[in-house]
């Protein structure tokens, strides 16, 4: 019954309940929107389903209140830091892919066959940016926005520049 959503997803409960995705989104975007400067706070956004939420009107306050997470790390971000923090998240997510992308555009095509640090660096120019684009679009469907795995890429970017440029300079 549940795989049959699929083909009718509008009668999925993503779509149609209070605590779906859909409306968990809407109201993440109204955060974002009732708070754009400074946000709700890093990490506060299943605080704010039980606590601020447009949501707690309709429930009336007589049932149970779920404190759901925003499940996009993208809504999660502009919730939770308001729009300048999450225009600089955002930067840091893709600008990661373009700066690892124009890196490999600057290096030396015979670097494919060269030593094993050439091929190394080759090689990590292409397949950092290729992680980065997995994460940005998983990025919609978990709330991953304060993990790791963005913060470790930034750190692997960052090393690898500077191996690189370390490599350049014992070269010279």
């Amino acid at each position: 019954k549940q795989m049959g959503t699929v083909l009718e997803p509008k009668s999925d409960y993503n779509y149609s309940t209070i605590d779906g995705r859909k409306a968990v989104a809407e109201r993440g975007i109204g955060y974002m929107l009732q708070y754009p400067v400074f946000g709700i706070g890093v990490d506060n956004f299943s605080r704010a389903e039980c606590t601020i939420s447009p949501k707690l009107e309709s429930l009336n306050r007589t049932g149970p209140v779920r404190c759901t997470a925003p499940h996009n790390s993208y809504v999660q971000a502009g919730a939770e830091i308001g729009a300048p923090g999450f225009l600089v998240w955002l930067s840091l997510e893709l600008g990661m892919v373009f700066t690892l992308l124009r890196l490999r555009r600057r290096l030396p095509r015979a670097w494919r066959r060269g030593n094993e640090t050439e091929r190394f660096v080759y090689g990590a120019t292409t397949f950092m940016p290729l992680a980065m684009i997995g994460f940005a679009v998983t990025s919609f469907f978990v709330s991953f926005a304060w993990m790791e795995p963005l913060y470790i890429m930034a750190a692997f970017t960052t090393g690898l520049q500077i191996a690189l440029a370390e490599y350049y300079r014992a070269q010279a």
